[in-house]
Parts: C-alpha cells; structure tokens; sequence
C-alpha cells in the first residue's frame, strides 16, 4: 500500500514535466521509480528515505532542465480555432480574478520580502515587497484564465503562465526602479508613475514576455506587442484618474478585449493554414491528457481545500507582519506622529485627539480601532499649505504595541481573522476597552 501512495506521489510529479517529455519518458521514469522504490524497501528505512530524499533534491533542476529543452524545440502548434465568443470570454476571465489577487497580494509580498532580506546589505522597504507580491498576483490572476482558454487550441500553451508572471514581476521591478526618478516630474502621479507610463511599462512588460511565446507558435504571433501595447494606450482616454466606474471598467476591459480579438484573429489564421495537415497519433502508453486530469484532480482538490483554510490565515498574518515592520506604538499619539512625519513629510508640533473608538459597530472587535486626530505641523504642508489637518488612521494592536493599518488591508478583516485564529493574542481574553 505505502509503495502505491509513493509511486502515485511520483506519478503527479512526472505530469509536470512538458507534455512531449512525458509522452518520450514519463512511463519508463515511473517504472525505474517503482523498482527503485522496491529495492530500497528491501534494504530498509534509512535506503528509501535517502532514495526519497535524493528524487526531492533533483527534481527541481530535471524540471528545469526539462523545460529548457522544451522551449528551444518548440514548433508551431494550432490544435483548434475557437469561435468569436472566444473573446467575450477571454475579456471577462481576464478581469474574474483581479480582486482576488489582492488578497494573494499580501502573503506574496511578505515573502518577497523574507527572500530579499537573506541577500547582503540593508534590508528592503516594506514598498518594495508590497509592490512585488501585487504584481505577481495579478499576473497569476491573469494567466491562470488566459492558459485555460488557451490549452485547447493552442500547443505548449503552459509556457504561458510562466511568461505572464515574468513580465509583471518585471514590470513591478522597472516600476520601482523608475519612480524616484520621475517623482517629481510630469510623468509621476502621488508619488508613484502616473497611469498613462504604468499602463505603457505594463503592456511592453507582459506583451514581450507573452510574446516571445507567441511568435514561435503563431505565424506573426510578433504583432502581438503591438497589441499590447495599443490596448495599454487606450488608458490615456480616460486621463490621469478615473472619475466613474464606467471608466474605470473601461480602463480595465479595452485593453484585454483588444489583445482577445488580436489572439482570436492569429488562431483563426493558423488554423485556416494548418488545415490540411493530418494530426499525427498520440503512441500508445503515455501520458493521455485525460489521464494527467484524472490523476491531478486529488492533488488540486487538497491544493484548494488547504487554500481556504490556510488562505485567510496567511493574509492576516502577512498583512499584520508588513504593518509591524512600519513600526510599533505604545500608543496611538506616537503612531499618528509617526504616521504624519513619514507620510506627510513634515514634523509634527501638536495632536489632539478627538476620538477613538472600537471599529466594530457591536463593539467585538476590541483589537481594531479607528483613531481620529488634529495634527499641527512645525511648517506649513510642503504641498497644501497648510498648518493643520485632520487625520483618521485605522490602528491594530498587537502583542507589541499599536500599528497602523491601511484602509485597503480590510483591518476589520484583519481584526475577525485575528479573533478566529488567535493571533497577536487576540481571543484568548475578555475584549480590551481602554486604548494605551
């Protein structure tokens, strides 16, 4: 039975070598493993657990290696061209996803974070894992609609997750490199790139990267930038903001109808091309796409029900993480202080507090507050002018003190999902009713 469960585990590792791999190799990989496995069984514990140990170790660089060699044998491949709904589809999946990417954001962005600060010298601003953790999940939120859309008319379509990934890390990583340098320029927006350069780095990024796939599939797959790059120009109708949910769909919708209709049209082409040729047979004993379905379909099912438990613990860990490494406060004064010098760019004289209270209307959530301040400035605001303001900042404690919260991190999320996992020590005690 134990034998069965390792060489079933080893089956889903070999359905995520490139098909043409597991259609050469994939049957005789599995059986090599299966007489590995008996022989090591024979020898002990200590034999198949270095055997085990050794097929982990490999694994990642044969996968790799794998996918090298696929890539420099691709050929074009149309298997099917789809119909004109196609694109409505493909338009509307696109966006299906977007909001959850900024839920994913957050856990991504924490490790991020984590992995750059193994590399030598200061560690990284909280901005740049934030920046970096959003771009990839929102290019996951796109690409994992867009490959299935794509896997029944398009061959070796599985390079185009990776791509897609690469080209908004990418574009995350010009973006963090150019902002300081048009801070202060026209072609900078509340300290950040102004829409119409973001959308534009945004649709060379992610249009090279895709686009690199496509030419070597598709016959003029190249005019595929061009697309991109179009449909990230049409953000500029709209100016610098969008002042209606009808343009920000807009913003959002043209860009990925234009690049639809731009595939549709590329595999309607090939098609018409390859029509007359006779599609070669699949030889007997490989790896059958149903039957690679079939064996994933336990892995993808345990893969989800982890994410809906593990999920939302990972968000409002990653979020309450990120806002400590900002600072934390024994009070809610120090954080307001610091909040205003950091994010107005002045120092702060004087704050009044004029109110506190528990965010939460039945007053459960104890933990998440919603401090409203005065705040004068020793100098007048570098950009309003003004000497005083007013300042409503969301604040959560935790085991350490107070942080600040953004409004976009949901902190009444944070908050219940705190009191449902026990975090931050949050749960454990009757609800706190003082702020110190």
């Amino acid at each position: 039975m134990e034998n069965k469960a390792l060489i079933r585990f080893y089956h889903l590792l070999v359905s995520l070598y490139p098909a043409g791999f597991r259609d050469r190799l994939g049957e005789e990989m599995v059986g090599v493993f299966a007489q590995a496995v008996a022989e090591a069984r024979q020898q002990g514990r200590s034999a198949l657990a270095h055997l085990l140990l050794r097929e982990l170790l490999t694994f990642p660089g044969s996968l790799l290696l794998a996918y090298g060699q696929s890539w420099r044998g691709l050929e074009p491949g149309v298997l099917s061209a789809p119909s004109w709904l196609w694109i409505v589809g493909w338009t509307l999946l696109s966006l299906a996803l977007l909001p959850l990417a900024w839920f994913v954001a957050p856990p991504l962005g924490y490790l991020f974070l984590r992995l750059l600060e193994l590399a030598p010298g200061p560690d990284p601003a909280t901005a740049v894992g934030t920046v970096l953790g959003l771009v990839t999940a929102l290019g996951l939120a796109t690409a994992l609609p867009q490959w299935l859309l794509l896997r029944p008319h398009l061959s070796s379509a599985g390079w185009w997750l990776p791509l897609t990934v690469a080209g908004w890390l990418t574009f995350g990583l010009l973006a963090l490199l150019i902002a300081p340098r048009v801070n202060s320029g026209p072609l900078s927006h509340g300290g950040f790139l102004s829409p119409g350069l973001a959308f534009l780095l945004l649709g060379a990024c992610v249009g090279l990267a895709q686009a690199l796939l496509l030419r070597r599939l598709l016959p003029q797959g190249g005019w595929w930038l061009a697309a991109w790059l179009l449909g990230a120009s049409l953000q500029l109708i709209t100016g610098p903001t969008s002042e209606s949910i009808t343009e920000t769909l807009a913003v959002l919708t043209l860009p990925f109808f234009l690049t639809g209709a731009v595939l549709w049209l590329l595999l309607q082409r090939a098609s018409r091309r390859s029509a007359g040729e006779t599609p070669q047979e699949q030889p007997a004993g490989t790896f059958a796409p149903r039957s690679s379905r079939a064996r994933l379909l336990p892995l993808a099912l345990l893969l989800l029900a982890t994410l809906v438990v593990a999920g939302p613990w990972a968000y409002a860990v990653s979020q309450l993480e990120l806002a400590k490494r900002e600072g934390i406060y024994a009070t809610r004064e120090q954080a307001v202080r610091a909040r205003a010098a950091a994010v107005e760019g002045v120092e702060v004289e004087q704050i009044q507090m004029v109110g506190g209270d528990a965010h939460d209307p039945d007053g459960r959530l104890a933990d998440v507050w919603f401090g409203r301040a005065y705040v004068t400035y020793e100098r007048p605001h570098p950009v309003t002018g003004r000497i005083t303001s007013s300042m409503g900042r969301f604040f959560v404690r935790v085991e350490g003190g107070w942080v600040h919260m953004s409004d976009s991190a949901f902190p009444t999320l944070v908050g219940r999902l705190m009191e449902i996992y026990h975090l931050e020590g949050a749960g454990k005690s009757a609800p706190r009713s003082n702020l110190t």
